[in-house]
């Protein structure tokens, strides 16, 4: 998975996006293990992700889970961070630290 993977990389990476692999996943998403993984790197990582909480709300069970479930990932991997950015329109937005 890609914890493993990234484990096993050096120098830069970048994982694009989140959501793909949250879907394929959904029921066995590894957050602890992606959190710990990055951490432990030692290259630069640049992790994208969808933002899910801005949109319409899902009308289904599996659309929900995967909602929350990217939810609190973006934010444990925001948390990790040196930086955090939100780009909107080709725009780029800092994030602050919650």
């Amino acid at each position: 998975g890609v914890p493993a993977a990234l484990r096993g990389l050096a120098g830069t990476v970048v994982l694009d996006a989140l959501g793909g692999w949250v879907a394929a996943t959904i029921g066995a998403v590894d957050v602890d293990g992606l959190c710990d993984a990055l951490s432990a790197r030692a290259g630069d990582t640049v992790v994208v992700s969808e933002e899910v909480g801005m949109g319409v709300h899902p009308s289904t069970e599996v659309g929900r889970r995967f909602r929350d479930v990217l939810g609190e990932l973006n934010q444990r991997v925001a948390a990790l961070a040196d930086q955090a950015i939100l780009v909107v329109a080709g725009r780029v937005l800092p994030l602050e630290a919650c």
